[in-house]
């Protein structure tokens, strides 16, 4: 899907989208392609990118635990997100 496709869909500004997905792409989680036929793909599958993943790249400063957001969790009482 082309960037501005997705600003549109995603209603937020192309100029903030690009960044997003520049350090999505610098963390090789997306893939980029330019021409005809280009636009943005995942490089893994869904299954294989984690939440916290993403998280840590827009928000170093909560690098190790989900648990700094707020969230309780641990193996033996998981919170929602602790697949993810």
């Amino acid at each position: 899907m082309l960037g501005r496709e997705l600003a549109e869909q995603a209603s937020i500004p192309a100029n903030y989208l690009s960044k997003v997905l520049w350090t999505l792409g610098n963390a090789g989680i997306i893939d980029a392609t330019r021409g005809n036929c280009g636009g943005h793909r995942l490089k893994r599958n869904a299954s294989e990118i984690y939440l916290f993943e993403v998280i840590e790249l827009f928000d170093p400063d909560r690098r190790g635990s989900l648990v700094s957001y707020g969230w309780d969790c641990n193996q033996e009482h998981p919170c929602t997100a602790h697949e993810a």
